[in-house]
């Protein structure tokens, strides 16, 4: 680059070389003394003390958070984790009843329909009306009772004392 007259005179333009002579310099030393053993010890051990205070100041905010009854990252992560499982169980739920009626739950299903309705009478036009009319009045009168009728039974409430609620 040419020097005019003018950038000598220009002192962004003298800063800027100060500035570049000085990054070369520091370069030169850091990159000297980076390539010896000591550096790298010095190095790991503070690398190691930093990530030892960060587990520290890690455990301390959780304490704090378990004391405040908050949730931590990790909970929130969790939580979010849990929710995205049950959402795709939905999905996979709902694609597998797409096409299926839904099922009520409360009411018990039917029990199956095995009884057949009874046939049609055999036709009563051949016989005299005084045939019919004493049967019909035997199929309507009762049955002597064979049995005494059963007794009442003592209700449940009547043995047990009543329970309390709780």
């Amino acid at each position: 680059m040419a020097k005019s007259g003018l950038s000598i005179l220009n002192p962004l333009e003298m800063w800027r070389e100060a500035l570049t002579q000085w990054e070369g310099t520091t370069n030169k030393v850091a990159g000297k003394q980076m390539n010896t053993e000591e550096f790298a010890k010095v190095l790991h051990s503070v690398s190691g003390a930093t990530l030892g205070v960060q587990q520290a100041v890690t455990k301390a905010n959780k304490a704090v958070l378990k004391e405040m009854n908050l949730a931590s990252r990790e909970d929130l992560v969790e939580i979010g984790e849990r929710l995205h499982r049950i959402e795709d169980m939905l999905e996979y739920l709902c694609r597998q009843t797409a096409g299926k009626p839904p099922s009520t739950p409360t009411s018990p299903p039917m029990p199956p329909r095995t009884r057949k309705p009874p046939t049609a009478a055999a036709p009563v036009a051949t016989a005299p009306a005084s045939a019919v009319a004493p049967k019909v009045a035997a199929d309507a009168a009762p049955e002597p009772a064979s049995k005494p009728a059963p007794k009442a039974k003592a209700t449940p409430s009547a043995k047990r004392p009543a329970r309390k609620k709780a």
